[in-house]
């Protein structure tokens, strides 16, 4: 099930997802992007010299969002206004979920590598850590660097939660704020909670236990319950 917070992100983003409706009689080769997508958020260059042509036209055909436009692609179609930074980080880290497993994980490796290259605030790092953590995890058989970068990732993830929780919560009174602005008669609702479940923490924990490191494991449990479970169940919309 989908977390409130995971939706609150989604749709305070979703402006990146949602591209103008004009028409593209001519659609270009996978290998010549134009508009689409991709230009409307700055990454054709990127494409172009990150793929091989065979996985630019796998992912053209793999790309099929949902509520899109019907005559876009990766490279063709809609384009319309040229989207912020932190809009291109939100649309690469949904792209990297359409090549999410273990076959295509070294796509949606270099895509989460390409959103990583943008600043963006703590709650955008955070859900771009989760894609991350889940992704590179799956080519620990085959890259001996990969847990490496996942116990990196991990550990980055844990040590920006306060900025994370305080992201979350500024956030939702802002959107509170700006509803009560244009309709004096609204109720605030209490803010949405945390995600029950924190990547970083349960994925280390995992790592630590597999590698025999008992007591690293029990410690870091002990934290996940004080510094992320704690701060769910005090956040939580029955308690605010």
């Amino acid at each position: 099930m989908v977390s409130k917070a995971v939706l609150r992100w989604f749709r305070k983003n979703r402006d990146a997802e949602q591209e103008s409706r004009e028409t593209s009689k001519n659609r270009p080769s996978a290998s010549q992007p134009q508009g689409g997508a991709l230009g409307k958020h700055g990454l054709t260059e990127w494409f172009l010299t990150t793929f091989t042509a065979e996985e630019q036209a796998y992912m053209e055909e793999r790309w099929k969002p949902f509520g899109g436009p019907a005559n876009q692609t990766l490279s063709s179609g809609a384009e319309g206004e040229k989207a912020s930074p932190e809009a291109a980080q939100f649309f690469l880290v949904l792209l990297a979920d359409w090549f999410s497993t273990k076959k295509d994980s070294s796509i949606g490796q270099r895509i989460l590598e390409k959103a990583s290259t943008y600043e963006v605030d703590p709650v955008a790092l955070h859900f771009q850590l989760v894609a991350y953590i889940k992704l590179r995890y799956k080519q620990r058989d085959d890259d001996p660097k990969a847990i490496d970068d996942v116990i990196r990732a991990c550990e980055k993830m844990i040590s920006i939660i306060p900025d994370v929780v305080e992201g979350m919560v500024n956030e939702h009174k802002a959107n509170q704020d700006a509803i009560g602005k244009y309709d004096p008669d609204y109720e605030p609702t209490p803010f949405w909670g945390l995600p029950p479940k924190h990547a970083g923490f349960e994925r280390l924990i995992i790592i630590r236990k597999k590698q025999g490191d008992k007591e690293a494991a029990e410690r870091l449990q002990q934290r996940y319950e004080n510094e992320w479970k704690t701060l769910v169940e005090a956040l939580s919309p029955d308690k605010t």
